[in-house]
């Protein structure tokens, strides 16, 4: 979907996201927890960090996407 085909394209589009995400939302119960959006066609990127640590990142639908906005964005 992304065309990524190694390590370094992943951390280099990772960091593009971490620099220039579409949105960012803190979690409600973790002040320390962001999550870092990208649009990705009906998709968003998703490259959560704690503190400043990127702790994962995967692809989430628009249904999962109102689920966290419902639930752990403020």
């Amino acid at each position: 979907m992304l065309g990524l085909s190694n390590n370094k394209e992943i951390r280099r589009y990772i960091l593009h996201v971490l620099a220039n995400p579409d949105e960012v939302h803190y979690d409600l119960e973790r002040r320390d927890v962001r999550y870092f959006l990208r649009r990705i066609n009906d998709k968003f990127l998703c490259v959560i960090t704690i503190a400043t640590e990127v702790a994962t990142a995967y692809l989430i639908s628009k249904r999962k996407y109102k689920r966290y906005k419902e639930r752990r964005w403020p």
